[in-house]
């Protein structure tokens, strides 16, 4: 199989909650986020028309390259440390909203992975989604390039 690189990143929306609140329960950085109510803007700052429908937070978690890297290891270890904060995911479906892990995977040509059923549980049960995006990217090595 080809080579792939990948992105995960978590991602967090709730019909009210202040994402300050989403910061300080999960320890973690947002890359960008906002609130419901506030006047809508682009990632620059750009003023857009309207409001915010709902909140929206998210963070990197990491970015990889298999080989050598695996995703499947990397969601794992993700899943490890949010582990902690089961109570507050629970919560966030509680109360109408939703958590994913969003992957940007980007592949030259064929690649897989697979997630054992044991890391897909423990997704479950903190109620996380996952996403997965396929992106080209020719600047990756093909195994037929190795021929």
């Amino acid at each position: 199989m080809g080579a792939s690189r990948y992105s995960v990143s978590f991602r967090v929306w709730h019909p009210s909650m202040d994402p300050r609140d989403i910061t300080t329960a999960l320890c973690l950085e947002p890359r960008r986020s906002w609130r419901f109510g506030d006047p809508r803007t682009t990632p620059v700052g750009t003023p857009l028309e309207g409001t915010n429908r709902e909140t929206y937070w998210y963070t990197v978690l990491c970015n990889g390259n298999m080989p050598p890297a695996s995703l499947a290891i990397e969601i794992d270890g993700a899943l490890d440390k949010l582990a902690a904060h089961r109570t507050f995911l629970h919560r966030i479906r509680a109360e109408g909203g939703r958590s994913e892990f969003f992957i940007g995977w980007y592949l030259r040509s064929q690649a897989g992975e697979t997630f054992p059923h044991s890391a897909l549980s423990k997704m479950a049960d903190l109620r996380i989604d996952l996403a997965l995006d396929n992106y080209h990217d020719a600047e990756l090595p093909d195994e037929s390039d190795e021929e």
